[in-house]
């Protein structure tokens, strides 16, 4: 295993139970009706009971894991040929390394995504909470955190494969 494909995995498994832990904490600190939407003054103007809130974020965790799984099982059911599609010229000759850092890849999607699903969460139960002086505008930084993570993520791969050589993936 590479220390690439070792991180990726590492990163993901420890986002899955952080993103639990912040999810059943904010659904613990959210009121029965919870504010979602806001008008360009900052008011609050459009409302989801907290089982909503607590389902929808539990949904899009799930549906993207689910979806990060099965690429990541396609991955490796794929020919050598497709694989090489991916790849520049020198990680065609090495497809075995190249599905895993495809692999690897998607896997640091997932815990990017479960970071970012972690500060949403965030915000909400602190723009819910009744004692908290935040308002919406405080958190502008959140859209800025999830594109810049949405472009590392994006970014990675073509940079990984054009900029570095495969390792030899020694068959077991």
């Amino acid at each position: 295993m590479s220390i690439e494909s070792f991180v990726a995995r590492i990163l993901r498994f420890l986002s899955i139970p952080l993103f639990l832990v912040a999810l059943f904490l904010t659904y613990q600190n959210l009121p029965d009706r919870v504010a979602v939407h806001y008008t360009p003054s900052g008011q609050a103007d459009g409302y989801l009971g907290r089982d909503s809130v607590f389902y929808i974020a539990g949904s899009i965790m799930l549906i993207f894991n689910i979806l990060f799984g099965f690429l990541s099982r396609s991955i490796l059911t794929l020919p050598d040929a497709a694989v090489g599609v991916f790849g520049t010229f020198r990680w065609r000759n090495n497809p075995e390394a190249l599905r895993l850092s495809l692999i690897a890849w998607l896997g640091l999607g997932a815990a990017a995504l479960h970071v970012f699903l972690v500060f949403c969460l965030n915000a909400l139960s602190e723009l819910n909470d009744s004692q908290s002086a935040e308002t919406v505008f405080d958190y502008r930084w959140l859209l800025q955190l999830g594109l810049a993570l949405l472009l590392v993520w994006f970014l990675y791969l073509p940079l990984r494969l054009f900029l570095t050589k495969p390792r030899v993936v020694e068959e077991s």
